[in-house]
């Protein structure tokens, strides 16, 4: 049996999120059902990191009824802008169970690494695409996943800092949003 170690990103910050992937059912007030995987056993929380990727708000998801969390494929040297990840050990088919449910606009995997031997893997957009301001909710969800992965977004300042960053700013070009629509600040 294989265990790899899935570095979430987005929505899946939070363990209530991927949990409804891991074990099938509805999240919160999403209309959208996940059958979950065949193997339901939780994963397990190794902590948190930073990647050198940046992450940016793209496409449109009708169930978040906005843009959703992408990483660059690009290596971001500027520290500022690294994407802060959730580690979590999983089963190797747990981690292509919950990348499968993600849908087709996650088909690239990046490899980060290893911990005590086991891959770091995380998945993203094979093209960039257009940014899309992700909805409220989808904010208070990342939120709510950035304040429990780790103590130093314990503080919303903290998390308010971090998303303003990354909602901001064009990851290939470093300035504001060039194509899509740019974040509405209110939300944050």
């Amino acid at each position: 049996m294989e265990y790899v170690i899935y570095a979430a990103y987005g929505s899946n910050l939070l363990t209530e999120r991927l949990l409804t992937y891991i074990k099938g059912g509805k999240f919160r007030e999403l209309p959208k059902w996940h059958a979950g995987c065949p193997d339901k056993t939780e994963p397990v929380s190794l902590g948190w990191k930073r990647i050198p990727y940046r992450v940016y708000f793209g496409g449109y998801s009708r169930w978040w009824h906005g843009g959703v969390a992408f990483l660059s494929t690009e290596i971001e040297p500027n520290t500022e802008y690294h994407a802060v990840v959730r580690l979590w050990k999983m089963k190797r088919e747990q981690y292509e169970c919950v990348k499968s449910q993600e849908g087709e606009s996650y088909a690239k995997e990046i490899k980060l690494g290893t911990i005590d031997g086991l891959k770091i893997l995380t998945f993203t957009s094979e093209k960039k695409l257009n940014y899309n301001s992700p909805s409220k909710l989808y904010l208070d969800v990342l939120k709510e996943g950035l304040k429990e992965s780790s103590p130093l977004y314990r503080q919303i300042s903290q998390v308010l800092r971090y998303l303003s960053i990354h909602t901001q700013v064009d990851p290939a070009e470093g300035l504001g949003y060039s194509q899509g629509t740019p974040c509405n600040r209110d939300y944050l």
